[in-house]
């Protein structure tokens, strides 16, 4: 295992490994892969582009980009120069993508030929953008001073000039999906960045022998593991094409012929792996880890996975992308699983790894007892910088500690921590209202109704019939594996559920929506209570 001491940079890790590597196969997509020497080369390429274009020194970078090889090679090109890098979702609607390249000061743009269609839908009339580079001269007709081409960018010759980051400079800016609200731009840097890489990395005991999966698209902090861990071990990043994303029996087969031996995605991907059904017809004995983090994953299907995948260990890893992560519970085994779906209880989300610190705390931001619910706070090394251009005071974003005089980061969950110091996950500051006066977790309604055995997945929405708080109706949307009669769901919630915890209404839909990072779409499904 590659071994670093900080301070150290996300391209210092990149430069060690080609050094120790370098013809280590580093990212691999589809067909197509680049060894440690040749993405540090391109790198190197990309990042003298964008300085000849004349991006300054800590300016910010906009990357459009699917599940692609490039992406490897633009995140660390743009870093090698000090430059930051902003990835962008391409389903973003383009009036928002203009917005977003407006309020980060951007005038350069990183893309693929796959999206040259909504590139030229973003160019259209006025825009900021002075550089474009990843498309054909040909492909484009718009007012951008300078367009290069991914060949371009490989056929320049380039001079050995060290890379310019430091460790408290900026490396990347990542916005939330905005799955409950209007997204945040969070700020990391070099230092947080690679404190999560090497935290990661002994947590898991990655080597330069595993084959990590990067499942999450690059706008998400899902493809943080892969994109940051992978280089600091010289591990070997395993990029899942979009295609194999959206087609789950495609992508079992994927993972069964590349021999991925780390798996990390949000819940739902596992959940769309175990309902293609063709899990029984793989041989994935290569997964040694199989980490998910973003959203609970109920018991029973974890269950599910042990019957197809029972040699790997499997990991409910916790924090906001906020902390790229701080917390994790590795499960100890089909034991620990049955006796959570018995007493319908859900995975912790465990305690703290290194360089991290963990408090409860009431509204009163006063510690709670042991057994109480709290909000978590949380301070690591792993921590963003800040949010980007944030009008929320400090005391909104953190919790200064009279105690020990640090200040920690107010993740709006809620959890509790039984008397051996294992942390489990109740619901969000958000997700608890009350009913007829009462306080009702939704996260918790929603665990329980994923126990029935016709459900796939629950999602409860609170509506507020009026303009006190305490009059809310829960309506829950669920998906089916069988079908099953509305008044089968409605004994099973009376028997399980207080009487004002019981759903107003459960409505059956074919499929759960989505945002882009897998996770489940709220807004949109609160549009749809709006819209009867």
């Amino acid at each position: 295992m590659l071994t670093a001491q900080p301070p150290f940079t996300l391209v210092d890790q990149l430069v060690q490994a080609c050094e120790s590597v370098p013809e280590k196969r580093a990212f691999v997509c589809a067909e197509r892969h680049l060894s440690y020497a040749q993405l540090l080369q391109q790198s190197k390429q990309l990042s003298e582009c964008l300085n000849e274009c004349g991006v300054n020194y800590q300016e910010s970078v906009a990357l459009l980009l699917p599940r692609c090889l490039e992406a490897s090679i633009a995140t660390y090109g743009v870093m090698y120069g000090g430059h930051v890098y902003v990835p962008i979702d391409p389903a973003t609607p383009v009036e928002s993508v203009r917005l977003l390249l407006s309020d980060c000061g951007i005038r350069t743009l990183i893309t693929h030929p796959k999206l040259v269609r909504l590139v030229c839908k973003l160019v259209e009339g006025d825009h900021s953008l002075h550089t474009i580079i990843g498309l054909e001269r040909d492909s484009i007709t718009t007012s951008v001073v300078s367009l290069f081409s991914w060949s371009d960018i490989k056929a320049r010759t380039v001079t050995d000039v060290s890379p310019k980051a430091t460790s408290d400079d900026v490396a990347y800016v990542i916005h939330t999906s905005g799955s409950t609200g209007r997204p945040k731009g969070i700020v990391h840097t070099h230092h947080s960045g690679s404190s999560y890489a090497r935290l990661a990395a002994d947590t898991f005991g990655l080597t330069e022998t595993d084959i990590i999966c990067s499942h999450g698209p690059l706008h998400t902090d899902m493809c943080t593991l892969g994109f940051l861990a992978g280089p600091l071990v010289g591990a070997t990043v395993q990029i899942i094409p979009d295609a194999h994303v959206r087609v789950p029996a495609s992508l079992s087969s994927y993972i069964e012929s590349s021999k991925i031996t780390v798996w990390y995605s949000v819940p739902q991907a596992l959940v769309q792996l175990i309902n293609s059904g063709v899990l029984e017809q793989r041989d994935l004995s290569s997964l040694r880890w199989v980490i998910y983090a973003g959203e609970a994953l109920a018991p029973n299907r974890i269950l599910q996975l042990f019957e197809h995948i029972p040699a790997a260990q499997f990991c409910n890893v916790y924090g906001p992308a906020e902390t790229n992560q701080c917390m994790h519970h590795v499960i100890s085994g089909v034991d620990e699983v049955r006796t959570l779906v018995g007493d319908n209880q859900q995975v912790p989300i465990g305690s703290a790894w290194s360089e991290t610190s963990i408090l409860l705390i009431d509204e009163h931001d006063e510690p709670v007892e042991v057994g109480e619910i709290g909000e978590l706070v949380v301070k690591s090394s792993t921590l963003m910088k800040e949010y980007w251009h944030s009008n929320r005071s400090a005391s909104e974003i953190y919790f200064d500690n009279r105690e020990n005089q640090q200040r920690y980061y107010r993740t709006g969950d809620l959890a509790r921590c039984d008397i051996a110091g294992l942390y489990t996950l109740v619901g969000r500051r958000g997700r608890q209202v009350k009913v007829r006066g009462m306080r009702v977790e939704l996260d918790a309604i929603e665990l329980l109704l994923a126990q029935h055995p016709s459900v796939v997945d629950a999602v409860a929405i609170a509506e507020n019939t009026g303009a006190d708080p305490g009059n809310c109706v829960i309506r829950v949307f669920v998906t089916q594996r069988f079908d099953c009669d509305a008044s089968s769901l409605y004994e099973f919630a009376r028997t399980h559920m207080p009487p004002h915890v019981v759903p107003e209404t459960i409505s059956v839909l074919p499929e759960i929506p989505l945002t882009s990072g897998g996770k489940v779409d709220r807004l949109q499904l609160c549009a749809q209570i709006e819209a009867v």
